[in-house]
């Protein structure tokens, strides 16, 4: 019994750390102070790592997690692997949490000077007129039992931090038929 209290505690802890950090973040993007670090690292190590972080959650939901790397990405690229991450963290995991039956797709692709994730999934899905309240501090769509985690502000964080990248964050979505996000981002390869 204290073992769960202490568990509920700790998550509760983690929770409102993530919460002051995306608001911290999202301070930061208004005030203009965040800052890109530009530096090189191994694409296919970084996209190895989230697919399996990811796999691990997906399959704990009962899901399938489908990743396609193009062939003819860089081995190494330059940007900035922390902004990438949180951005492809939060997109990956939110189409986890809002599917609860198919399948998450990741795929990372090459096009014509940029490169393209794009996050898929079999999930709820968003109707037409709630796509414009996706990427705004605070806004939530759909119904208030699936609004489990989170204040709403990944979204409006992730496009923020893909544009100061110099990209673009997409989405489409079908109510009852899933969603897709996509970013594209300069390439930025060195190899």
């Amino acid at each position: 019994k204290v073992r769960g209290g202490l568990t509920i505690i700790q998550q509760s802890g983690e929770h409102l750390l993530g919460l002051i950090n995306d608001i911290l973040d999202l301070a930061k993007i208004e005030s203009n102070k965040l800052e890109v670090q530009i530096e090189t690292f191994d694409l296919r190590d970084f996209l190895q790592g989230i697919a399996g972080a990811f796999a691990v959650r997906a399959k704990q939901k009962n899901l399938r997690f489908l990743t396609s790397v193009d062939s003819s990405l860089p081995v190494h690229i330059r940007g900035d692997e922390r902004k990438l991450r949180q951005i492809l963290f939060n997109l990956i995991g939110n189409a986890i949490k809002f599917t609860d039956t198919g399948e998450i797709g990741f795929v990372i692709a090459a096009d014509e000077g940029r490169i393209r994730f794009t996050v898929t999934d079999t999930g709820c899905g968003i109707l037409p007129e709630e796509l414009g309240q996706l990427f705004q501090p605070f806004g939530r769509v759909g119904e208030r039992s699936q609004a489990i985690e989170g204040v709403g502000l990944g979204l409006i964080i992730s496009r923020r931090l893909v544009e100061l990248l110099g990209g673009s964050l997409f989405v489409e979505s079908a109510l009852g038929q899933g969603s897709r996000f996509w970013v594209e981002l300069p390439r930025g390869e060195i190899q």
